[in-house]
This record gives structure tokens, sequence and C-alpha cells, in this order.
């Protein structure tokens, strides 16, 4: 059965375009965030879990001084993009691509890997988050932090007018809106309590979307 959570990113253009809107969902509102709930410190290790394009994943590698970067993400489509994106990076940083169905598949990375773990914009597409979270958990190293950033509840007409504005008809925002915001930020606070995380910290990007943290102790 179809998720009606999940987008449809097999079209090389949609991928592209993803790549050229990049600023529009990462932009300085959403790093003045990061600054405030994450220590700043380098980052040597970064997974990005449903990369998509991998331009976020190239920005955070910068800005955390990262040495390896892991780009997961279940479209094929995405994985090129990406795998483009950092080859062409002019900066000294080994990376793997794995295509990967958050769904079914594990999250194939030893335990104690990563410095800093991020999901944007998938939170809401993935069956089990807590199983999700548990599995980003272990592959943490202790003090390592994992960012959640995703579409929250509580704001339909909201959501419904910024999907509007990036090509989205209305009647189909209005259909995926419970589907795609239906956590609550205190959700998405629970998940990561759930699965071990500490000293959780949130913030409101806007009335539909958050960014939370998580810190393994």
């Amino acid at each position: 059965m179809e998720n009606p959570a999940k987008g449809n990113w097999k079209d090389p253009e949609r991928v592209k375009h993803l790549a050229e809107t990049y600023s529009l969902r990462y932009g300085e509102i959403f790093w003045n965030s990061v600054s405030k709930l994450v220590n700043q410190t380098d980052r040597s290790v970064i997974a990005d879990f449903g990369c998509g394009s991998g331009v976020w994943l190239h920005d955070a590698g910068k800005r955390f001084n990262a040495t390896f970067l892991y780009a997961f993400d279940a479209s094929e489509e995405m994985l090129e993009y990406a795998k483009e994106i950092l080859d062409a990076s002019i900066e000294s940083r080994e990376f793997e691509t794995h295509c990967v169905d958050f769904d079914t598949d594990s999250v194939p990375l030893k335990h104690n890997t990563l410095d800093l773990a991020f999901t944007g914009y998938m939170f809401h597409e993935i069956a089990n988050p807590q199983n999700f979270a548990k599995q980003v958990f272990d592959c943490m190293k202790r003090n390592g932090v994992f960012i959640v950033f995703d579409f929250v509840s509580g704001n339909p007409e909201e959501f419904i007018t910024s999907m509007v504005r990036t090509g989205m008809d209305e009647e189909r925002a209005r259909k995926r809106y419970p589907h795609m915001c239906k956590h609550a930020d205190d959700d998405i606070v629970k998940i990561l309590e759930s699965a071990g995380f500490i000293s959780i910290s949130w913030e409101a990007i806007d009335g539909f979307r958050v960014i939370a943290v998580g810190v393994k102790g």
C-alpha cells in the first residue's frame, strides 16, 4: 500500500528542483536555530538519513568541519545526485552513499560511529519512527547529537499555504496535511526519549515545522 506521507523522488527533474530550492528549506532561520540547539564544535562523522540531493550534507560538512559523510536515502535517483554534489566538493572529505528503505532495512552502520546524525522532512514518512530513532541512537558516539527537522501538526492553513507556494495544488496539500504533519512536537520529543536520547531541546521554525535535538549520554 502506498504511503501518502511519502513523495515520489524517481523523477530526475524533481530531484534537481529539490537541490535548486535548498535555501528555501534550510535558510538562515533553520541554521540559526541549529546553532542555538547544537554545540558548535567540530563533528567529524556526519550522517544524513533521507539525504535527498545531498546539498544539506555538503553544507553541514563545511559548517561542522567533518572528515567523513554518510548519505542514506531510499531513492537511487536522489543518491546519484548526492554523489555528484559530494564528488564536486573541493573540501577533502570522504563519503559513502547507501540506498536504504527505512521501513524495512536496518541502518548499515556499526555502533558508536557518528558524531552527528540528521533527518530532514523525513521523520513523518517512516512507518516505525521509534525503531528508526533507536537504530540511530546505537550508531551515535557518546555526546553525539541527533537532529530531527520535520513537519508538525497544529496549523494546517499555514502548512497548506506553504505547500501551495512551492507548487503543490491546494487540494493535494489539504489531503497530505494529516499524513505529513501527523506528529506534534511533543511526539517527536517522546520518540527521542524512548530511543535513549537525553538533554532533548527543540525550537519551532514556524507554525508547522520544528527542530528537535537529542544527545547520546
